[in-house]
């Protein structure tokens, strides 16, 4: 039975671009680095001669909240902009105290959104309101950031 989600990964074209992306943009604190090689690696990713860099990064010291996992691979990955509208992971989403504060911050970083932060109240419902905005990371990856509002 499976029990909790552990990371979630994202394949990326350039792990030092996407280190300083996740790290110094958005403010994660990287939490260790491993290199994978050899038999069992090549068996593990379906793919002969495959070296994997990986670097994790954590916003948070909950132990339920998985880190990001990072990894570039020694062989051509194929990069294509996040689509909403196509059989995928869509987004990440990550959680934040000020949403209009972080979207202004990361604005000045140079991030691209796709719109400006958003608002929604469910009625008749025990959802709390919350605002929402979606941006791209250096590969085009969907991202979202929430601010629950009670």
């Amino acid at each position: 039975m499976i029990k909790n989600v552990i990371h979630i990964g994202i394949t990326v074209c350039d792990l030092e671009k996407a280190k300083d992306f996740y790290g110094r943009v958005l403010g994660l604190k990287p939490v260790g680095n491993l290199i994978m090689e050899g038999p069992e690696t090549d068996l593990l990713f379906g793919k002969q001669n495959t070296i994997a860099k990986i670097a994790y990064f954590n916003g948070s010291d909950n132990l339920y909240s998985p880190p990001i996992e990072l990894i570039e691979f020694n062989h051509p990955i194929s990069k294509e902009k996040g689509n909403f509208f196509k059989s995928s992971v869509s987004e990440i989403c990550f959680s934040c105290n000020n949403l209009d504060e972080v979207y202004g911050d990361l604005r000045k970083k140079g991030v691209k959104f796709i719109s400006k932060p958003q608002y929604f109240e469910y009625e008749d419902s025990n959802q709390e309101s919350f605002k929402a905005v979606y941006f791209y990371d250096m590969d085009e990856n969907i991202m979202e950031l929430v601010e629950y509002i009670k």
